[in-house]
């Protein structure tokens, strides 16, 4: 059992399988396995005709008349105003998450319902939240995986799946926030849709029947496609994957029942079995710079993406109605210097020479497939997000950018990258 906060003393709590040629296949994406589905779902739900649930539907219009012509409050900042109840309640789409009698006990300490706990990022904010000065109640949904011990004496535990509603019943009764960061990461749509669509869809329906205050949701910013992106999404004609695209639908439904979606660029940190592996092996398969390693990507240490997470589930002010938080270092970081940081402190060799984008085809030939083109190329492309709305709603000051921060996390990632790197294709002239 690791003391609280001591994350990386129970790192090895989280598998790392190694030889996983599944993992080879993502690039520039923070998708985390958080929950593992074999089936598909034995039920279909039925949206209303504005993407909700029927009851969560009814919900917001029935808060929605109301309001009527109630008086307005200002937020700060100089916001819009915004009709309020006549208990004093903010009467924007946030209050779909608000249940005026749970609101008034100020003396109750805050309970937190996390969904995919045992993932990635999710058993970093529990982590966060045990140590997090507010004192939060934890209460962790879990399907098939075990929780580590070090989690799961540390809150309570309840078995669900997002596959099946009438598991779910219940198991938001109490709670103030969700932060529901499980999903599934397959190429099979059926999955993807049951997991990270409708499950997405029936977890807000329980959190309204609940009374739940706030309910965020991790994302991705592998939702906008390849790009390039630039500050903000850029447009792209190529669809993102099926994982990526069944989460923007489950986005889609969160922002409109008024919650927040947590998008996070490139990931790194301990227990990464994406990001920085998926390079590396780039690197060692073909070591050349891409339009001069010149691309800038956004990039966030899972430290710092867990501790706005924790700050968002412990403020004590509203969140901002249906907003979308990219979360990221505010400052990108070239192909260039990532690269560079991890050459030196993982030993892999310097990439040599250059080559554009547009001419992978001629250089690789018959000896890539499409996809490793695909993401070859993406390294060639911005992939940065304006961040500023994240750091300026927790309060918090980022850490380190990768180029500083990688050090810290170096030894965990020479100790359980694959022993065999695949062989570097040779050199085309």
């Amino acid at each position: 059992m690791c003391p609280t906060g001591h994350v990386e003393a129970c790192a090895s709590t989280i598998p790392f399988r190694k030889g996983n040629r599944q993992r080879e296949q993502i690039f520039m994406t923070s998708e985390f396995p958080a929950e593992t589905i074999g089936r598909p779902p034995p039920h279909t739900l039925t949206p209303h005709p504005s993407g909700l649930v029927p009851s969560w539907a009814a919900s917001c219009t029935a808060r929605t008349a109301r309001a009527g012509t109630a008086p307005t409050s200002y937020p700060p900042g100089g916001a819009s105003p915004q009709p309020v109840h006549r208990s004093g309640l903010s009467l924007s789409q946030t209050d779909a998450f608000v249940n005026p009698v749970e609101a008034r006990v100020k003396d109750r300490t805050p309970l937190v319902l996390i969904t995919g706990a045992t993932g990635f990022v999710g058993h970093q904010v529990v982590h966060r939240l045990r140590a997090h000065p507010a004192r939060p109640r934890l209460r962790l949904l879990t399907h098939k995986t075990s929780l580590p011990t070090c989690c799961a004496e540390a809150a309570s535990v309840v078995t669900a799946s997002l596959t099946d509603p009438a598991s779910l019943r219940e198991v938001c009764h109490g709670v103030d926030t969700v932060l529901h960061f499980a999903s599934a990461l397959t190429d099979d749509p059926v999955t993807a849709h049951a997991v990270n669509t409708a499950g997405t869809q029936a977890l807000l329906a329980e959190a309204q029947r609940s009374g739940v205050r706030r309910f965020v949701r991790l994302s991705t910013t592998a939702v906008y496609g390849p790009g390039p992106h630039r500050g903000e999404p850029g447009s792209t004609d190529r669809p993102p994957s099926v994982t990526s695209a069944s989460r923007l639908a489950g986005d889609t439904i969160v922002l409109a029942a008024g919650g927040t979606i947590l998008r996070p660029g490139l990931v790194y940190g301990v227990g990464d079995v994406w990001a920085v592996p998926a390079l590396a092996r780039m690197i060692s398969r073909f070591p050349h710079w891409i339009n001069g390693g010149r691309a800038r990507l956004s990039w966030i240490s899972v430290d710092d993406l867990a501790r706005t997470a924790a700050a968002l589930a412990t403020r004590t002010e509203p969140l901002p109605p249906s907003v979308v938080l990219h979360a990221a270092h505010p400052d990108p970081v070239t192909v260039r210097e990532v690269v560079s940081t991890l050459c030196r402190h993982l030993g892999l060799p310097l990439p040599r020479g250059d080559v554009l984008a547009r001419d992978l085809v001629t250089r690789l030939g018959s000896r890539a497939d499409a996809a490793l083109l695909q993401r070859l190329a993406q390294v060639g492309e911005d992939h940065w997000f304006d961040c500023t709305p994240l750091w300026s709603l927790t309060r918090l000051e980022p850490g380190p950018g990768i180029a500083e921060g990688f050090a810290a996390c170096a030894p965990w990632y020479r100790e359980h990258l694959d022993d065999e790197m695949p062989a570097p294709l040779p050199s085309a002239g």
